[in-house]
Protein backbone atom coordinates (compact mmCIF):
# COMPACT_ATOMS: atom_id res chain seq x y z
CA UNK A 1 0.00 0.00 0.00
CA UNK A 2 2.63 2.78 0.80
CA UNK A 3 4.47 1.84 -2.47
CA UNK A 4 0.78 2.54 -4.22
CA UNK A 5 0.37 5.56 -2.25
CA UNK A 6 4.01 6.99 -3.50
CA UNK A 7 2.87 6.25 -6.86
CA UNK A 8 -0.53 8.10 -7.04
CA UNK A 9 0.72 11.41 -4.85
CA UNK A 10 3.65 11.75 -7.54
CA UNK A 11 1.42 11.41 -10.47
CA UNK A 12 -0.95 13.74 -8.23
CA UNK A 13 1.65 16.87 -8.28
CA UNK A 14 3.08 15.83 -11.76
CA UNK A 15 -0.77 17.22 -12.73
CA UNK A 16 -0.55 20.30 -10.64
CA UNK A 17 2.67 21.35 -11.99
CA UNK A 18 1.66 20.73 -14.99
CA UNK A 19 -1.48 22.28 -15.42
CA UNK A 20 -0.56 25.45 -14.37
CA UNK A 21 0.98 26.00 -17.11
CA UNK A 22 -1.85 25.04 -19.42
CA UNK A 23 -3.76 27.73 -21.30
CA UNK A 24 -7.69 27.95 -20.56
CA UNK A 25 -9.57 26.16 -23.46
CA UNK A 26 -12.65 25.41 -24.54
CA UNK A 27 -15.34 22.61 -23.25
CA UNK A 28 -17.24 20.49 -25.40
CA UNK A 29 -19.21 17.42 -25.29
CA UNK A 30 -19.57 14.29 -26.99
CA UNK A 31 -22.88 11.86 -27.34
CA UNK A 32 -22.62 8.71 -29.09
CA UNK A 33 -24.28 5.15 -28.33
CA UNK A 34 -25.46 1.98 -30.50
CA UNK A 35 -28.46 0.11 -31.15
CA UNK A 36 -28.55 -3.07 -32.04
CA UNK A 37 -32.17 -5.17 -32.84
CA UNK A 38 -32.32 -8.71 -33.09
CA UNK A 39 -34.13 -12.01 -34.50
CA UNK A 40 -33.00 -15.03 -32.40
CA UNK A 41 -33.34 -18.70 -33.14
CA UNK A 42 -31.88 -21.86 -31.38
CA UNK A 43 -32.06 -25.57 -32.04
CA UNK A 44 -31.04 -28.72 -31.10
CA UNK A 45 -31.93 -32.47 -31.15
CA UNK A 46 -35.22 -32.30 -29.39
CA UNK A 47 -36.32 -28.86 -29.43
CA UNK A 48 -36.23 -25.21 -30.71
CA UNK A 49 -37.52 -21.42 -30.01
CA UNK A 50 -36.64 -17.86 -31.53
CA UNK A 51 -37.94 -14.81 -30.51
CA UNK A 52 -37.29 -11.22 -30.89
CA UNK A 53 -35.90 -8.31 -28.90
CA UNK A 54 -33.41 -5.18 -28.39
CA UNK A 55 -30.24 -6.85 -28.04
CA UNK A 56 -27.89 -3.61 -27.00
CA UNK A 57 -28.26 -0.20 -26.02
CA UNK A 58 -25.24 1.68 -25.20
CA UNK A 59 -25.04 5.72 -24.43
CA UNK A 60 -21.93 7.39 -24.17
CA UNK A 61 -21.38 10.57 -22.95
CA UNK A 62 -17.51 11.83 -22.98
CA UNK A 63 -17.38 16.01 -21.52
CA UNK A 64 -13.63 17.24 -22.25
CA UNK A 65 -12.81 20.57 -20.27
CA UNK A 66 -9.30 21.64 -22.61
CA UNK A 67 -7.40 18.76 -23.91
CA UNK A 68 -6.24 17.39 -20.80
CA UNK A 69 -9.66 17.14 -18.97
CA UNK A 70 -11.89 14.29 -20.13
CA UNK A 71 -14.79 12.48 -18.39
CA UNK A 72 -16.36 9.20 -19.80
CA UNK A 73 -20.22 7.75 -18.77
CA UNK A 74 -21.69 5.11 -20.39
CA UNK A 75 -24.83 3.77 -19.84
CA UNK A 76 -25.37 0.06 -21.02
CA UNK A 77 -28.70 -2.14 -21.75
CA UNK A 78 -28.16 -5.52 -22.64
CA UNK A 79 -30.76 -7.92 -23.16
CA UNK A 80 -31.01 -11.18 -20.42
CA UNK A 81 -28.34 -9.28 -18.35
CA UNK A 82 -28.50 -7.52 -15.36
CA UNK A 83 -32.45 -8.00 -14.44
CA UNK A 84 -33.27 -6.07 -17.37
CA UNK A 85 -32.02 -2.95 -16.49
CA UNK A 86 -29.81 0.17 -17.59
CA UNK A 87 -26.82 -0.06 -15.82
CA UNK A 88 -23.61 2.46 -15.40
CA UNK A 89 -20.92 0.07 -17.34
CA UNK A 90 -18.07 2.60 -17.05
CA UNK A 91 -17.70 6.14 -15.58
CA UNK A 92 -14.10 8.09 -14.97
CA UNK A 93 -12.53 10.94 -14.63
CA UNK A 94 -9.05 11.01 -17.26
CA UNK A 95 -6.10 13.53 -17.29
CA UNK A 96 -3.71 13.88 -19.88
CA UNK A 97 -0.36 15.04 -19.01
CA UNK A 98 1.81 15.92 -22.01
CA UNK A 99 5.29 15.07 -21.03
CA UNK A 100 6.76 13.98 -23.91
CA UNK A 101 5.70 15.06 -27.71
CA UNK A 102 4.15 12.46 -29.74
CA UNK A 103 3.50 10.78 -26.26
CA UNK A 104 0.56 10.74 -24.53
CA UNK A 105 0.72 9.81 -20.97
CA UNK A 106 -2.74 9.70 -19.04
CA UNK A 107 -4.30 9.15 -15.61
CA UNK A 108 -7.67 7.81 -15.07
CA UNK A 109 -10.21 7.25 -11.69
CA UNK A 110 -13.32 5.26 -11.69
CA UNK A 111 -15.26 2.70 -13.23
CA UNK A 112 -13.37 1.44 -15.90
CA UNK A 113 -12.77 -1.35 -18.17
CA UNK A 114 -8.97 -3.18 -16.17
CA UNK A 115 -6.48 -4.20 -19.25
CA UNK A 116 -6.91 -7.45 -19.71
CA UNK A 117 -7.78 -8.76 -22.91
CA UNK A 118 -8.20 -7.45 -26.40
CA UNK A 119 -11.65 -8.80 -27.31
CA UNK A 120 -11.34 -7.86 -31.30
CA UNK A 121 -14.63 -9.93 -33.01
CA UNK A 122 -16.79 -9.55 -36.10
CA UNK A 123 -19.13 -12.10 -35.01
CA UNK A 124 -22.62 -10.94 -33.38
CA UNK A 125 -22.27 -12.77 -30.33
CA UNK A 126 -19.86 -12.65 -27.39
CA UNK A 127 -17.11 -14.68 -27.84
CA UNK A 128 -15.70 -16.98 -24.89
CA UNK A 129 -12.42 -14.86 -24.40
CA UNK A 130 -15.04 -11.88 -23.80
CA UNK A 131 -17.15 -13.30 -21.50
CA UNK A 132 -14.16 -14.94 -19.27
CA UNK A 133 -11.94 -12.13 -19.58
CA UNK A 134 -13.88 -8.78 -19.59
CA UNK A 135 -13.33 -7.29 -15.83
CA UNK A 136 -14.74 -3.33 -15.08
CA UNK A 137 -14.26 -1.91 -11.75
CA UNK A 138 -13.42 1.22 -9.70
CA UNK A 139 -10.14 1.67 -10.53
CA UNK A 140 -6.84 3.97 -10.49
CA UNK A 141 -5.29 3.54 -13.94
CA UNK A 142 -2.23 4.69 -16.10
CA UNK A 143 -1.34 4.61 -19.82
CA UNK A 144 0.90 5.59 -22.46
CA UNK A 145 0.20 5.55 -26.07
CA UNK A 146 2.53 6.06 -28.63
CA UNK A 147 1.60 5.23 -32.37
CA UNK A 148 4.12 2.13 -32.04
CA UNK A 149 3.06 0.91 -28.77
CA UNK A 150 0.43 1.18 -25.76
CA UNK A 151 1.10 0.43 -21.87
CA UNK A 152 -1.68 0.40 -19.74
CA UNK A 153 -2.03 -0.57 -16.01
CA UNK A 154 -4.79 -0.14 -13.22
CA UNK A 155 -4.68 -1.08 -9.14
CA UNK A 156 -7.78 -1.65 -7.68
CA UNK A 157 -9.68 -3.68 -5.16
CA UNK A 158 -11.02 -7.40 -5.54
CA UNK A 159 -14.17 -8.24 -4.16
CA UNK A 160 -13.45 -11.73 -3.63
CA UNK A 161 -12.28 -13.73 -0.52
CA UNK A 162 -8.67 -15.63 -0.51
CA UNK A 163 -7.50 -17.65 2.75
CA UNK A 164 -10.02 -16.29 5.06
CA UNK A 165 -8.62 -12.64 4.25
CA UNK A 166 -10.68 -9.42 4.55
CA UNK A 167 -10.69 -7.82 0.84
CA UNK A 168 -10.72 -4.16 2.23
CA UNK A 169 -7.70 -2.74 0.74
CA UNK A 170 -6.25 -2.42 -2.73
CA UNK A 171 -5.06 -5.86 -3.66
CA UNK A 172 -5.32 -6.45 -7.61
CA UNK A 173 -3.67 -5.23 -10.79
CA UNK A 174 -3.52 -5.95 -14.31
CA UNK A 175 -0.80 -5.01 -17.19
CA UNK A 176 -1.63 -4.54 -20.62
CA UNK A 177 0.90 -4.25 -23.69
CA UNK A 178 0.62 -3.48 -27.34
CA UNK A 179 2.89 -2.90 -30.21
CA UNK A 180 1.28 -2.00 -33.42
CA UNK A 181 3.13 -1.18 -37.00
CA UNK A 182 3.62 2.08 -38.16
CA UNK A 183 0.89 3.10 -40.38
CA UNK A 184 3.52 4.83 -42.30
CA UNK A 185 4.77 1.88 -43.21
CA UNK A 186 2.06 0.11 -45.01
CA UNK A 187 -0.16 2.71 -45.46
CA UNK A 188 -4.04 2.09 -45.09
CA UNK A 189 -4.36 -0.91 -46.68
CA UNK A 190 -2.44 -3.39 -44.00
CA UNK A 191 -2.15 -3.17 -40.49
CA UNK A 192 -0.22 -5.45 -37.81
CA UNK A 193 -0.99 -5.53 -33.61
CA UNK A 194 -0.58 -7.62 -30.96
CA UNK A 195 0.27 -7.93 -27.90
CA UNK A 196 -0.90 -9.10 -23.90
CA UNK A 197 -1.84 -8.71 -20.77
CA UNK A 198 -1.54 -9.74 -16.95
CA UNK A 199 -4.11 -10.05 -14.52
CA UNK A 200 -2.85 -10.39 -10.44
CA UNK A 201 -6.31 -12.44 -9.88
CA UNK A 202 -8.37 -14.27 -13.18
CA UNK A 203 -11.02 -15.36 -10.89
CA UNK A 204 -11.60 -11.96 -9.98
CA UNK A 205 -13.17 -11.32 -14.15
CA UNK A 206 -16.61 -10.09 -13.85
CA UNK A 207 -17.31 -13.91 -15.41
CA UNK A 208 -15.64 -16.11 -12.85
CA UNK A 209 -16.09 -13.82 -9.77
CA UNK A 210 -19.86 -14.56 -10.43
CA UNK A 211 -18.89 -18.05 -9.94
CA UNK A 212 -16.46 -18.02 -6.60
CA UNK A 213 -18.31 -14.79 -5.00
CA UNK A 214 -19.81 -17.33 -2.53
CA UNK A 215 -16.94 -19.17 -1.33
CA UNK A 216 -13.36 -18.45 -0.43
CA UNK A 217 -10.07 -18.86 -2.66
CA UNK A 218 -7.35 -20.83 -1.39
CA UNK A 219 -4.63 -18.37 -2.88
CA UNK A 220 -4.71 -15.84 -6.02
CA UNK A 221 -3.87 -17.12 -9.82
CA UNK A 222 -2.92 -15.29 -12.06
CA UNK A 223 -3.82 -15.11 -15.66
CA UNK A 224 -1.99 -14.57 -19.02
CA UNK A 225 -3.74 -12.85 -22.17
CA UNK A 226 -2.62 -12.85 -25.71
CA UNK A 227 -3.67 -11.49 -28.78
CA UNK A 228 -2.41 -10.87 -32.23
CA UNK A 229 -4.35 -8.89 -35.53
CA UNK A 230 -3.25 -8.75 -38.73
CA UNK A 231 -5.24 -6.79 -41.97
CA UNK A 232 -4.43 -7.12 -45.64
CA UNK A 233 -5.48 -6.16 -49.16
CA UNK A 234 -9.51 -7.17 -47.21
CA UNK A 235 -8.22 -10.59 -45.48
CA UNK A 236 -8.18 -9.77 -41.80
CA UNK A 237 -7.24 -12.21 -39.17
CA UNK A 238 -7.34 -12.41 -35.46
CA UNK A 239 -6.52 -14.73 -32.55
CA UNK A 240 -6.31 -14.37 -28.74
CA UNK A 241 -6.24 -17.03 -25.90
CA UNK A 242 -6.88 -16.45 -21.86
CA UNK A 243 -5.43 -18.63 -19.22
CA UNK A 244 -5.04 -19.17 -15.95
CA UNK A 245 -1.60 -19.95 -14.92
CA UNK A 246 -1.96 -22.44 -12.01
CA UNK A 247 -5.50 -24.29 -10.66
CA UNK A 248 -8.24 -21.97 -8.98
CA UNK A 249 -8.83 -23.96 -5.64
CA UNK A 250 -12.15 -23.30 -2.98
CA UNK A 251 -12.38 -24.00 0.60
CA UNK A 252 -15.63 -26.28 -0.92
CA UNK A 253 -13.01 -28.77 -2.78
CA UNK A 254 -13.54 -27.20 -6.46
CA UNK A 255 -10.92 -26.76 -8.81
CA UNK A 256 -10.72 -24.91 -11.96
CA UNK A 257 -8.10 -23.84 -14.45
CA UNK A 258 -10.10 -21.53 -16.75
CA UNK A 259 -8.92 -21.40 -20.52
CA UNK A 260 -10.02 -19.89 -24.01
CA UNK A 261 -8.79 -19.59 -27.11
CA UNK A 262 -10.61 -17.31 -29.85
CA UNK A 263 -9.49 -17.51 -33.88
CA UNK A 264 -11.27 -15.12 -36.79
CA UNK A 265 -10.51 -15.10 -40.29
CA UNK A 266 -12.65 -12.82 -42.55
CA UNK A 267 -12.66 -10.95 -46.07
CA UNK A 268 -14.12 -7.39 -46.98
CA UNK A 269 -15.14 -7.03 -50.23
CA UNK A 270 -13.47 -4.47 -52.31
CA UNK A 271 -15.45 -1.44 -52.69
CA UNK A 272 -18.07 -3.22 -51.25
CA UNK A 273 -19.29 -2.26 -47.44
CA UNK A 274 -19.72 -6.19 -47.38
CA UNK A 275 -17.53 -8.54 -44.90
CA UNK A 276 -17.64 -12.36 -44.41
CA UNK A 277 -15.84 -14.40 -41.41
CA UNK A 278 -15.57 -17.58 -39.59
CA UNK A 279 -14.76 -18.41 -36.67
CA UNK A 280 -13.53 -21.07 -34.52
CA UNK A 281 -13.64 -21.27 -30.37
CA UNK A 282 -13.56 -23.21 -27.77
CA UNK A 283 -13.74 -22.75 -23.58
CA UNK A 284 -12.88 -25.14 -21.01
CA UNK A 285 -12.81 -24.58 -16.80
CA UNK A 286 -11.89 -28.06 -16.46
CA UNK A 287 -11.24 -31.49 -18.20
CA UNK A 288 -14.91 -32.05 -17.45
CA UNK A 289 -16.40 -29.03 -18.68
CA UNK A 290 -15.52 -28.23 -22.19
CA UNK A 291 -17.17 -26.36 -24.94
CA UNK A 292 -16.26 -26.06 -28.88
CA UNK A 293 -17.88 -23.49 -31.22
CA UNK A 294 -17.66 -22.35 -34.85
CA UNK A 295 -19.52 -20.40 -37.37
CA UNK A 296 -19.88 -17.97 -39.51
CA UNK A 297 -21.20 -14.27 -39.80
CA UNK A 298 -22.19 -11.76 -42.68
CA UNK A 299 -22.45 -8.06 -42.81
CA UNK A 300 -23.40 -5.73 -45.00
CA UNK A 301 -23.43 -1.35 -44.50
CA UNK A 302 -26.97 0.00 -45.82
CA UNK A 303 -27.77 3.24 -46.66
CA UNK A 304 -23.96 4.19 -47.16
CA UNK A 305 -23.10 2.10 -44.15
CA UNK A 306 -25.09 4.38 -41.49
CA UNK A 307 -26.33 0.87 -40.80
CA UNK A 308 -25.21 -2.85 -40.70
CA UNK A 309 -26.86 -5.86 -41.13
CA UNK A 310 -25.68 -9.04 -39.53
CA UNK A 311 -26.44 -12.57 -40.03
CA UNK A 312 -24.28 -15.30 -37.99
CA UNK A 313 -24.53 -18.82 -37.34
CA UNK A 314 -22.87 -20.55 -34.90
CA UNK A 315 -22.61 -23.96 -33.84
CA UNK A 316 -22.13 -25.57 -30.32
CA UNK A 317 -20.53 -28.61 -29.13
CA UNK A 318 -20.52 -28.49 -25.08
CA UNK A 319 -20.37 -32.32 -24.98
CA UNK A 320 -23.80 -34.11 -24.41
CA UNK A 321 -25.60 -30.96 -25.59
CA UNK A 322 -25.23 -29.37 -29.56
CA UNK A 323 -27.27 -26.99 -30.93
CA UNK A 324 -27.05 -24.56 -33.52
CA UNK A 325 -27.87 -20.42 -33.40
CA UNK A 326 -29.21 -17.82 -35.82
CA UNK A 327 -28.96 -14.67 -35.35
CA UNK A 328 -30.34 -11.62 -37.78
CA UNK A 329 -29.29 -7.99 -36.14
CA UNK A 330 -29.83 -4.58 -37.27
CA UNK A 331 -27.55 -2.51 -35.85
CA UNK A 332 -26.71 1.76 -35.58
CA UNK A 333 -23.99 3.35 -34.38
CA UNK A 334 -24.24 7.38 -33.46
Amino acid sequence: MRFVTIIIVTVVFSIIFISMSNAEEKAKLDIGGILESEFGYITNENDSESDFYLGTMELSIDPSLGSNVLGHLLVLYEYGENDENFVLDEGDVSLKIPFVKNVEFSTSLGKLVIPFGEFNSHFVTDSYVLEMGETKQHAFGLSLNHEIIQICSTIYRDRLCVDGRNNSQVNAFALKLKGSVPQSLFGEKASISLGGSFISNIAGTDDLANKFIETTLLKRVSGLNGFVSLNAMGVFLSAETIMALDDIETSDGEVQRPKSINIELGYALPNMPVEIAGKYENLSYSEDAKTKRFGGVLSVGIFSDTAKINLEMLRTDEGDAKYTSITGQLAIEF
